[in-house]
């Protein structure tokens, strides 16, 4: 959690003929998606695919099996798209399963380092 971003970074570098995609999770994404403004500022190429399911749930889990039900801190929300767009970076939403090809197509012909924001159903709690 928190590596993909600049491991996608790398990969991307170390073989600059390949296409690099990083998917990672909103979590996962709130720890090293500043990143993205090394990316466009040194050119370095790669799609970040973010699965938006606004929350921490590996952390959710842990704490409500541990604390009775109980959880705290493991709500996400914020605008990746806008925080894309502000680094330098292609940044759009998809909240549509039908609108990710098209998506997908436009973030590859961008010429820097490009986000797509997927926004997936919140995982439901462990009965």
């Amino acid at each position: 959690m928190g590596w993909p971003t600049p491991a996608a970074m790398g990969a991307k570098l170390a073989h600059p003929e390949k296409t690099v995609v990083n998917v990672t999770g909103d979590g996962s994404f709130g720890m090293t998606g500043m990143e993205i403004e090394t990316a466009a500022r040194n050119h370095i190429p790669i799609l970040t695919v973010i699965l938006n399911n606004q929350g921490l749930n590996a952390s959710r889990e842990r704490q409500r099996s541990r604390f009775r039900d109980r959880e705290i801190g493991v709500r996400l929300g914020g605008d990746y798209v806008g925080l894309a767009r502000a680094l330098g970076a292609h940044g759009e939403r998809v909240e549509r399963p039908g609108d990710l090809k098209t998506a997908l197509d436009r973030a590859l012909k961008h010429r820097g380092p490009a986000v797509l924001e997927v926004i997936v159903k919140p995982l439901e709690p462990r009965p």
